[in-house]
């Protein structure tokens, strides 16, 4: 927000350049802040009501985000407003949305590496913490799940349940339509096919597939 005057004007949250590869100056790139309309920033986590109005303007980011047009200005918007929404997000992520946060409020818990592209129609069960790494290819329609319930049952009680984080390393291409389960790794260079369902670790440098998916063959890296 800019002084004109005796006028407020807020800048938009999209002018100026984009944040370099680390992650930590954010909040910097995310020009507008809802202070106006009672949002806080990143910094307040104090008070009695701090957790019902960060989950507000992670779904009012959202909201925009997913609202955005395709197309360069529209995916650089996006960009800052996944960023404003919580998300951790380097430099040159290009994610064409829409995007799904489940539970309300774990935008925060997802972090995505430099120059790595997310289609459409990305879900996030981010409540165990979601990591991509680098230069990662995430194709449409792809699911990430970090919460579950355990196998066994007791009379009169729902299942409990079971949450773990969920990492991809750099260099992973996961082909469309996939479900990566809760605490599972993907090693660097890995290749996951369309539609497997991803139970356990993928070592590095192999291509999966299947439900549950299993190891295929192995992933060559090309030298420089």
């Amino acid at each position: 927000m800019k002084q004109n005057g005796s006028a407020q004007v807020f800048e938009p949250f999209w002018i100026g350049p984009l944040a370099d590869d680390t992650v930590s100056d954010r909040n910097e790139s995310c020009r507008y802040r809802a202070r106006r309309t009672g949002f806080p920033s990143r910094k307040v986590g104090q008070g009695r009501f701090a957790g019902v109005h960060w989950m507000l303007r992670e779904a009012l980011f959202l909201w925009l985000a997913n609202h955005l047009p395709k197309g360069r200005i529209g995916t650089r918007a996006r960009h800052e407003a996944l960023r404003c929404a919580g998300l951790k997000l380097s430099s040159k992520v290009i994610v064409m949305g829409p995007v799904t946060i489940t539970p309300p409020g774990t935008g925060g818990r997802i972090t995505i590496g430099s120059r790595s592209f997310l289609n459409s129609n990305i879900r996030f069960g981010g409540k165990g913490g979601i990591t991509i790494g680098r230069f990662a290819q995430i194709a449409p329609n792809v699911s990430f799940e970090t919460s579950s319930h355990e196998l066994a049952f007791e009379e009169g009680r729902s299942r409990g349940p079971i949450t773990a984080p969920v990492v991809v390393h750099d260099h992973v291409w996961i082909g469309t339509g996939a479900i990566i389960l809760p605490g599972v790794t993907i090693g660097r260079g890995a290749v996951v096919a369309a539609g497997a369902v991803v139970t356990r670790n993928v070592p590095p440098k192999t291509l999966v597939g299947g439900v549950p998916a299993r190891v295929l063959r192995e992933v060559h890296e090309l030298p420089l």
